[in-house]
Parts: C-alpha cells; structure tokens; sequence
C-alpha cells in the first residue's frame, strides 16, 4: 500500500528543484488534490508517487527501498 511505503521510506519529501539529494512526493495528491476522481478516470493512481533520483550511492538507494517495500 503505498502510502505506508511512503511513509517508510527513508528520503527526503518534496518536489525536485534540482537538489543533489533524493526526494520523493506524493505528486497526483499535490497536483491534484481537488481532482482526484478526474486522475482515477485517466488511469492515475491517487497515490503515485514520484521520486527525483540524487546522487546517493546505488546501494543506499537500493536498500531504502527495500526497507520500505517490505
């Protein structure tokens, strides 16, 4: 489920304004908020989460992951 996973994993929140470091967002929660039952019917999952990739070290990254997913 994965609001649980974003609540579990280890990143940084927020949108990507270019920083080294990785963050992750519930992006169609913050983009369309109001619009929900509208991205449901486009296909979008409400809770899509977006993720801008820094420069961590792969396995960093990778166990984060892991972490959350389990």
């Amino acid at each position: 489920n994965t609001p649980r996973i974003f609540e579990n994993l280890r990143l940084s929140r927020g949108i990507s304004l270019g920083t080294s470091y990785s963050l992750v967002c519930p992006y169609v929660q913050l983009a369309h908020y109001h619009e929900l039952d509208w991205a449901r019917g486009c296909g979008i999952d409400p809770f899509l989460l977006r993720v801008a990739v820094g420069t961590e070290p792969w396995e960093d990254l990778k166990q984060r992951f892991e972490t959350a997913l389990s």
